[in-house]
C-alpha cells in the first residue's frame, strides 16, 4: 500500500467510527484509525525526505530520524508536521 491508501483507509474507518460510536469494537477501531493515519503520514514524510536526497531506507530508527529531520529543518510547517507525527504516535500506544 502507498501512503495515500493508508490515509484513505483511515478516513473511511473514521467515518464508520463517527457513524456508530457505540459499536463494541469502537476503541480498537479508533486505535486502527490512528495507526493507519500515522503510517500514512510516516510514508509521506519518507517520500518527501527521499525527494530531498536523504537516506531513508537504511537508518537505524527511521521514525525518530524522520521526526528529527523535520524538527531541525528550520521550516515552521515541517516542524509542525514533526510535532503532529509525535502526537499521532503517542495515541497509537
Amino acid at each position: 500500500m502507498d501512503a495515500h491508501q493508508f490515509l484513505s483507509l483511515a478516513e473511511a474507518l473514521a467515518a464508520r467510527a463517527e457513524a456508530d460510536p457505540d459499536q463494541p469494537d469502537f476503541e480498537a477501531l479508533c486505535r486502527t484509525i490512528i495507526g493507519r493515519a500515522y503510517y500514512g503520514v510516516f510514508l509521506l514524510t519518507r517520500e518527501f525526505l527521499d525527494s530531498l536526497g536523504f537516506e531513508t531506507r537504511r537508518v537505524p530508527n527511521p521514525h525518530a530520524t524522520f521526526e528529527n529531520a523535520l524538527r531541525n529543518s528550520g521550516v515552521f510547517t515541517l516542524r509542525r508536521i514533526a510535532m503532529e507525527l509525535v502526537e499521532l504516535c503517542s495515541y497509537r500506544t
